[in-house]
């Protein structure tokens, strides 16, 4: 059960961050929703909370599992989102501690990108550009992420589509979707998955 009990921990934190665009551990510039259900309330229990905005740091896309389009410049850069919109968390955990969250959010802004050779780790956690980022795409965000878990598997799958312009004025589209899912027994992020897939194209 402490396996499980951690995982509905992280996807509680997850769906409050939306975490969204590529992995990223996003934030907010106004106050974050607090989630309760299955962090300090047992199930069963659902809770839904809105934000408006994603500001913070994303981890680089990393290896592909496809035959990506995208310049190595986005594959492996860490970006920094600041974006406002909407979006919408949604947490449902049942009496048998099973749970489903989710987390979607679309709006507009920008993704600043930066070689890791540029960006200052901090021992908070935190993390700092320095110098002149790689490229700046402004346009649009839209992000769906969902997390669940039961007795018999676990499952983690996120989608990301960008589309907007670069400052040299060219236009770029990216779709990028991830999963992965584990059987019974096994602690997610620590056993190896079932299936897993990272993709990310861009035209």
């Amino acid at each position: 059960m402490k396996h499980k009990h951690t995982l509905r921990l992280l996807a509680a934190a997850v769906a409050v961050a939306a975490a969204t665009a590529l992995g990223s551990a996003a934030g907010w510039a106004d106050s974050p929703p607090t989630i309760t259900c299955g962090v300090t309330q047992q199930g069963p229990c659902s809770q839904t909370v809105h934000f408006s905005s994603q500001q913070g740091a994303t981890t680089p896309v990393g290896t592909p599992t496809n035959s990506s389009t995208c310049p190595d410049w986005f594959i492996n850069d860490i970006g920094f989102l600041d974006f406002s919109g909407n979006g919408v968390a949604h947490v449902n955990v049942d009496k048998a501690q099973d749970f489903w969250t989710t987390s979607t959010f679309t709006g507009t802004g920008t993704l600043t990108l930066y070689s890791p050779q540029n960006v200052v780790f901090w021992p908070d956690g935190s993390i700092t550009p320095k110098g002149s980022p790689d490229q700046i795409l402004t346009g649009h965000l839209t992000d769906w992420f969902g997390i669940s878990a039961n007795v018999s598997s676990a499952v983690v799958t996120g989608t990301v589509d960008i589309t907007g312009t670069l400052a040299s004025g060219s236009s770029l589209g990216v779709h990028y979707a991830s999963h992965m899912n584990w059987n019974r027994g096994a602690i997610p992020f620590v056993d190896p998955a079932v299936v897993s897939f990272n993709k990310v194209s861009c035209n």
